[in-house]
């Protein structure tokens, strides 16, 4: 049974969305500190990130490479499901002015009590 994503899970998803393309360095700071508890783990297929630092400076290697100097920007699919304190949503990455899709994904979160990410496993799909 798949459950309705209320507005809490929606705008959870839509602002680890934004995270990975927002150019402000102090704005991305603070959505770090408020998306992920400070002990929070990012994984992806070749790192483990542990805090805020470290799942800081993952996010900006990303906006650095794909975003600023690349020129995409990271969509969300319209797939958001959640049930048990996790949230599954995907990605896509795309040209910023738009066009094909060169890079996709899913994030599989984990939540703690205070509603922050303590988990967050990303994995890169085909295209």
């Amino acid at each position: 049974m798949m459950h309705e994503v209320n507005e809490k899970i929606a705008a959870l998803a839509a602002a680890y969305n934004a995270v990975w393309n927002e150019p402000d360095v102090s704005l991305r700071r603070k959505a770090v500190e408020e998306l992920w508890t400070e002990e929070a783990i990012h994984c992806t297929d070749t790192s483990e990130e542990k805090g805020h630092d470290a799942i800081e400076s993952r996010i900006v290697e990303a906006y650095d490479k794909f975003v600023d100097q690349g020129s995409f920007a990271f969509k969300p699919l319209n797939n958001v499901s959640h049930h048990h304190g996790a949230i599954r949503l995907g990605w896509v990455m795309v040209p910023s002015g738009g066009g094909k899709v060169l890079g996709a994904g899913t994030v599989f979160i984990l939540l703690g009590k205070d509603g922050r990410i303590t988990r967050d496993y990303q994995f890169t799909d085909e295209v």
